[in-house]
């Protein structure tokens, strides 16, 4: 760097660093404490995004899944990849205005999941607006993707592609499946294929919902009749879901296992009976009483009636503290209620 040397620049590795900061001879400190909650501002601490926006945490991790089966499909399938429909200008899906029509195409779904891997999204750290973006991405990379593997049921279980009316029911923890329920409503044939992406067999409970109980499940590669059983559907969670659902929600619910080979799929065809199941389960209550686990030195208590913890007894010394939980937020850096992250806090009575 000076002509007369006293400077010296050159690229170094981890080996030569820790060489030179050896040769300095210094005694370090040795932190044996947590380095969170880290604090930067007032009322601003880095703690809490593992648990901070689950929601959009666990969309991540299905749309994830979802695009590892839905590659391992396009390839079974020998779909043609971006296999372009024609459509007339603005018009198409909600989601054409950024991706076009390509049905095959998987790059806006693998760069939703992977944008959503930043250390600003996965963690929950971004603003609200901006995981609403990141949302939005996934959903559209997904709606894209659901095209290719529609196609691609329909080239597996030999239905003429891209004209079988494949679709998936993505609010089965609602109680809606509309293609299950206006079958089973109207008395017609219904085809139901369950793919398994993971390379070993599972055995898997299905649960569909139907508008009429008047139905029989068979295995479609042996005509084999599947046992089954109908029980009644769980009301809905709330008033939305009520406006939302009300008109297509179903009453009953299907249930069966269904046994899926390693990277394959199986097939059922649920078609109209004449009779009645041999009997509709009807749900038996639950008795509430207080839940507790222990171990040789603690013995924890659980509310029968919210499920949080109530009572932390230590076994040893006979000593029994109560507790009080509640769900709180915090607000970050006094700009209102958009706080970054969300805690659980806990504390003796």
């Amino acid at each position: 760097m000076n002509k007369d040397g006293r400077v010296n620049a050159f690229y170094s590795t981890p080996v030569i660093y820790t060489e030179a900061k050896l040769k300095q001879n210094v005694e370090w400190s040795v932190k044996t404490d947590d380095f969170m909650p880290l604090a930067n501002d007032a009322q601003s601490y880095w703690t809490g995004f593992y648990a901070s926006r689950p929601t959009l945490k666990r969309y991540e991790r299905v749309q994830a899944g979802y695009l590892q089966g839905a590659r391992q499909m396009q390839m079974l399938a020998n779909l043609v990849v971006n296999y372009h429909v024609k459509r007339e200008l603005g018009k198409g899906p909600w989601y054409s205005k950024w991706f076009g029509m390509d049905r095959h195409d998987m790059d806006p779904l693998a760069a939703a999941v992977a944008l959503n891997q930043h250390h600003d999204a996965i963690t929950g750290t971004e603003k609200q607006h901006v995981a609403y973006d990141y949302a939005l991405r996934l959903a559209a990379g997904g709606a894209v993707a659901d095209m290719a593997v529609g196609d691609a049921f329909a080239v597996l279980t030999k239905k003429p592609p891209l004209s079988a009316a494949f679709e998936q029911c993505k609010l089965l923890n609602e109680t809606v499946c509309l293609p299950s329920h206006v079958a089973s409503r109207d008395g017609k044939n219904l085809t139901l294929s369950v793919y398994n992406p993971l390379a070993t067999p599972r055995l898997l409970v299905l649960r569909i919902p139907i508008a009429s109980p008047t139905v029989s499940v068979i295995e479609a590669a042996s005509s084999k009749n599947i046992a089954f059983e109908v029980a009644p559907a769980p009301p809905l969670a709330g008033p939305q879901q009520f406006l939302q659902n009300q008109n297509i929600s179903s009453p009953y619910l299907l249930v069966f296992k269904a046994m899926v080979p390693p990277m394959g799929l199986t097939t059922f065809n649920i078609i109209p009976s004449a009779s009645l199941p041999h009997q509709i389960l009807s749900p038996s209550p639950v008795p509430r009483t207080e839940a507790a686990i222990q171990n040789a030195y603690l013995k924890l208590v659980f509310s029968a009636e919210t499920g949080l913890l109530e009572t932390v007894e230590n076994l040893e010394s006979g000593v029994a503290v109560n507790i009080s939980q509640s769900l709180m937020w915090s607000v970050s850096q006094s700009l209102g209620l958009d706080g970054i992250f969300i805690y659980l806090y806990s504390w003796t009575s």
